[in-house]
């Protein structure tokens, strides 16, 4: 699933959604800090930023850190604000100070395991980070699932978050981006599972995981792959978590998207109905093998003048229908039918504990309807949690619409989103 461009959708990517950028600086600073009462601090490197970025637990504060000194910085009021100052943070060695409202707390850092790892999966070879919990282990595990799009390793504070709670986290460059080998542009939902799954294989070969207590964390797009490894290896999946995922099929669900763009662009229903009616055409000459291939070609050209086209991801041309694109015209709809999975039927199949979590002012997937979806699809596993955040967005930003225009004022992540995932992953380390 697409965010939105520039510094906004920068900062929303902050729960997951890394750009492609394959090595993350080295500073000191970097890392989880344990301070009393349960308070944890994370500050990491955001590469869309090109800076550190801080995350509280369990406030789930959020924001830039502005550097005013050797290892000094400061933050403001939200993410757009960086005044008037709020709080300062010193490091000092492996403690941080922390200033705010005139009172000082000192944390310690927590020192944790990182080693570089290569994956095979079939063809491809995957290059990945696995960081390690404090002590000698078995540790349960999660394999972290990327989003849309060229994602490398970089998943923010979730790696320090989950190896603090005593889990073995592995993260890997989706193929084709950083130090991967392969292409994700032409990979389907089947393609990505092998790579999930052949993390699985990877980390069940390593004595210092506990057998079979090996977990899946999917975000946005992930939350289609996810499921569909679990199936796929029931005997070998203890538990998923997905974050902002679509009950819709992916095809279907870049129209939602589409139609957020649109109206967060300022175009009105008469616009939204016709990009829309342009995709379920694409759809319906997929699903009918080709029929109807220059209808749609001769639509597109049509349409691929008008200002919001280039709002609506669809072609502005397709290649004729002749005998000699035949195989290709062929190879591009099987291509497409392969991504076509049933969500709600692949989540009515698994029985290990589940942890769903979706935003009410989600733009990039149907919230609510979701929500609804995956509930009725998973009544039957009692072990199995939906969880809806009225305000939560794509992110999981507490935000007032949804839309990018909302990120400059946030100052925080929706309330219960990480205190849910909090709990769950505590029950699931104590299994």
């Amino acid at each position: 699933m697409r965010i939105i461009a520039a510094l906004a959708a920068a900062l929303a990517l902050l729960a997951t959604q890394a750009q492609a950028q394959t090595n993350t600086p080295s500073d000191p600073a970097i890392g989880v800090y344990a301070f009393s009462g349960g308070r944890e601090v994370y500050i990491e490197y955001l590469p869309d930023i090109q800076g550190l970025a801080v995350v509280e637990f369990p406030s789930g504060r959020v924001r830039p850190l502005r550097s005013t000194g050797e290892q000094s910085f400061t933050f403001g009021p939200t993410i757009g604000a960086p005044e008037p100052v709020v709080a300062s943070l010193q490091i000092e060695g492996r403690r941080l100070r922390w200033r705010e409202n005139d009172r000082t707390s000192t944390g310690r850092e927590i020192s944790l395991r990182t080693e570089s790892v290569s994956i095979r999966s079939g063809e491809i070879t995957l290059a990945g980070t696995l960081t390690l919990p404090r002590g000698s282990g078995p540790h349960p595990a999660i394999v972290l699932l990327h989003g849309g799009g060229a994602q490398t390793r970089d998943f923010f504070w979730l790696p320090h978050f989950l190896a603090r709670r005593g889990f073995a986290v592995l993260a890997y460059d989706k193929r084709g981006v950083g130090q991967s080998t392969g292409d994700w542009r032409n990979a389907s939902v089947q393609d990505l599972a092998d790579d999930a799954l052949a993390a699985v294989a990877f980390l069940n070969a390593d004595r210092r995981i506990r057998d079979h207590r090996i977990g899946l964390y999917g975000a946005s797009a992930g939350g289609w792959t996810a499921p569909v490894a679990a199936q796929r290896a029931p005997d070998q999946i203890a538990f998923v978590i997905v974050r902002s995922g679509s009950f819709l099929t992916e095809r279907r669900n870049v129209i939602y998207e589409v139609e957020s763009d649109l109206r967060a662009a300022g175009y009105g229903d008469d616009v939204v109905a016709a990009a829309r009616a342009l995709h379920q055409r694409d759809i319906a000459v997929v699903e009918a093998g080709g029929v109807g291939w220059e209808d749609l070609r001769a639509a597109l050209r049509a349409a691929s003048g008008e200002p919001w086209f280039a709002l609506a991801r669809l072609p502005p041309d397709l290649i004729p229908h002749t005998s000699e694109n035949e195989a290709r015209i062929a190879a591009h709809i099987a291509s497409q039918r392969r991504n076509v999975i049933d969500p709600p039927g692949l989540w009515a199949q698994l029985r290990m504990p589940i942890l769903f979590q979706v935003g009410a002012f989600d733009r990039y997937v149907p919230g609510p309807e979701t929500a609804e979806r995956l509930r009725a699809a998973l009544s039957g596993n009692p072990r199995a949690q939906v969880k809806l955040y009225p305000t939560g967005d794509h992110p999981m930003f507490d935000s007032t619409t949804g839309y990018g225009r909302d990120i400059p004022n946030v100052s925080r992540y929706s309330p219960g989103y990480l205190e849910d995932l909090d709990a769950f992953v505590r029950q699931e380390a104590r299994r």
